[in-house]
């Protein structure tokens, strides 16, 4: 969309990593005004800036075997792929492409200890060694911003099976683009965070904003965790996420499927730029509809809010007709002695029904009445 304004003249138009996005992307800033590229969202909005992160594994790799003769031949399209790849491939060719090279050797052996949460999560890998398969890319790692836009500059393509390092170069990437950025969802960001809080410590460089992201799991992969961890980090239950689900690059992935069994028998130079063009068609075609969606996304988010205020009621009716005099206080309580002591994969009891309620309803409908007066004030807008 910025590109397509820029083409019409228009300057001062945000072309930083979420310059696709009309509602992440930095206000316009008149010709000669101070930090036009470097203009921050205001502090005090209640709209929090958010990503969720995810890789698209072999559907979206390459066979190591095609386009041999052609591999010294490069991109011509270099939008959404950009500084972290060249920072991943640089990595790879110097075998230094691992969490111990990226973190720092003293506390890489730390990582498995780091995290309570007990469930099975097969991509929650700190490492990944060389694959020696019939793959050269092993597929793509990206991220959106909430509204479906891919983050430009960040998407890389895996040189190896998916780990944690390739999202510590996306994410140290993006903080420093966009130091407003509040939120971050990744399927197992119940472990990646404590690995990006060791990372901030020894990155000088980072925005001091780095420090306080909120790493949160998304609502569909959260489910499948135990309860203590979903109480912990998942975006449902964590005050001030809103309803923002965090499911989204699931969306952008599932639209590339038939880009997938072409891409891999293609030279790497157009396969990247067969990839690049998929996503630059999935962000013009959001860009098409996006004042509708958002008009969608109002109404639905003003009914959920009136769902949500019935059910606290009705839960708190029901806290206080077993006895209960400070449901609010009672359902903290409950949070805390799950927390100490779910088991993996824990639900709760019948006489905990009402607690299991409220929370989630309660921990979203206060933050998303703010967001539905800025989602208003940015239809009004368009």
């Amino acid at each position: 969309m910025c590109t397509d304004l820029q083409r019409l003249g228009v300057t001062g138009m945000d072309t930083g990593a979420l310059c696709g996005c009309p509602i992440c992307s930095r206000r316009p800033q008149p010709p000669g005004s101070e930090g036009a590229e470097g203009a921050q969202a205001p502090e005090d909005t209640p709209y929090p800036l958010a990503v969720a992160m995810d890789a698209c594994g072999n559907k979206l790799g390459h066979y190591s075997s095609c386009g041999a003769a052609s591999r010294d031949l490069k991109p011509r399209v270099s939008s959404c792929f950009g500084p972290v790849d060249a920072r991943v491939q640089a990595l790879h060719g110097q075998g230094r492409l691992n969490l111990r090279s990226t973190l720092g050797d003293a506390d890489a052996d730390a990582e498995a200890d780091a995290c309570v949460c007990q469930s099975s999560l097969h991509c929650s890998r700190p490492e990944a060694p060389a694959s020696s398969g019939p793959l050269d890319v092993h597929g793509v790692c990206g991220a959106v911003c909430m509204h479906g836009f891919p983050v430009r500059g960040i998407f890389c393509d895996m040189q190896t099976p998916e780990q944690f390092a390739y999202y510590l170069l996306m994410l140290g990437h993006l903080v420093k683009e966009r130091p407003d950025l509040k939120h971050v969802y990744i399927d197992f960001g119940c472990r990646f965070k404590h690995t990006w809080s060791r990372y901030v410590a020894r990155q000088p460089d980072l925005p001091q904003s780095a420090a306080q992201l909120k790493i949160m799991v998304n609502w569909m992969h959260g489910a499948g965790h135990d309860l203590a961890c979903q109480l912990t980090n998942s975006g449902r239950f964590t005050e001030g996420a809103g309803r923002e689900i965090g499911e989204e690059i699931e969306q952008l992935w599932s639209s590339t499927k038939p880009v997938g069994p072409l891409a891999r028998y293609m030279t790497l130079a157009r396969r990247r730029d067969f990839i690049e063009m998929a996503l630059a068609s999935v962000s013009r075609a959001k860009s098409k509809r996006v004042v509708q969606l958002l008009v969608r996304a109002y109404k639905r988010t003003v009914a959920k809010i009136r769902e949500s205020e019935v059910e606290v009621r009705k839960a708190e009716s029901a806290a206080r007709a077993a006895g209960v005099e400070d449901p609010a206080a009672a359902a903290a309580r409950f949070v805390q002695s799950a927390v100490g002591t779910s088991p993996p994969g824990g639900v709760p009891g019948d006489t905990d029904a009402w607690q299991a309620r409220r929370i989630p309803s309660a921990a979203w409908a206060g933050v998303a009445a703010c967001l539905v007066l800025v989602w208003a004030g940015q239809a009004d807008t368009f």
